[in-house]
């Protein structure tokens, strides 16, 4: 996820606040680990079916303030 505000966040000046490396294990099962910093963002994995039988994978997140 990445957020480029240097107003709100001038300690970052990469401009990244959390990345999720994601790994799919036998059975379909998905995980995600994260690392880096919140910096006000907020993110999860979240998997599903589709009516296809296709498994989605979907990165929610939310932002501090908003």
């Amino acid at each position: 996820t990445l957020m480029h505000n240097p107003h709100v966040f001038p300690n970052n000046p990469d401009q990244w606040s959390e990345r999720m490396q994601v790994h799919v294990i036998p059975g379909l099962v998905v995980t995600g680990t994260s690392s880096g910093t919140a910096n006000g963002i907020h993110q999860t994995l979240s998997t599903s079916y589709g009516g296809d039988g296709r498994l989605y994978m979907t990165f929610p997140f939310t932002i501090d303030g908003l």
